[in-house]
């Protein structure tokens, strides 16, 4: 039953989100020791990206591949700076900003959770690389529509007790 709910509301996620023709989507860049964020955005065949590392100076989006595989580069990332190293030999932040056009099979895919994030260094190849898989973003509105569905069928699974008063007393008042 779970299955079909959490189903039922990612497929209405997405029709939302086909009907505005925009999708969101976030990677979570992980290695051993840092962690930063990515952001996209998806419009008609336009995507929209800003991917921060630490201290990593190249990024590359790859793809068709899950998170335990290894895949092609799609396309590579355009780098917009570097933050210069913080005290203590901390690496500083990279930013990577842009659009770039994508086609319908590269859409599918994408919309398939089979792309990701891949990011090294070049000038500093003792750094670890990171990498995030690229998720979708549930709309706010659809996560309040599976809040008040999951409440309802809260309610429609105990609705005997709330009909029959005296079984609501028993269940409640129980020796």
């Amino acid at each position: 039953m779970k299955r079909i709910v959490i189903l039922s509301c990612l497929l209405a996620v997405q029709a939302v989100a086909q009907a505005q023709g925009t999708f969101d989507f976030a990677a979570h860049l992980t290695n051993d020791v840092y962690s930063s964020e990515a952001s996209f955005t998806l419009t008609d065949m336009s995507f929209h990206y800003r991917v921060d590392t630490v201290g990593l100076e190249v990024a590359q989006i790859r793809g068709p591949g899950t998170p335990d595989s290894n895949a092609p580069v799609i396309f590579d990332l355009t780098l917009v700076g570097c933050d210069p190293p913080i005290p203590g030999g901390i690496p500083g932040d990279c930013y990577f900003s842009g659009i770039v056009t994508l086609t319908s099979d590269q859409i599918s895919e994408l919309l398939a959770r089979q792309w990701y994030v891949d990011s090294y260094s070049q000038a500093r190849p003792f750094l670890a690389p990171m990498r995030g898989q690229i998720e979708p973003i549930p709309e706010p509105s659809m996560l309040a529509l599976a809040f008040f569905g999951t409440a309802a069928l809260v309610i429609l699974r105990h609705r005997p007790l709330l009909r029959s008063p005296q079984r609501f007393a028993s269940a409640v008042y129980r020796d």
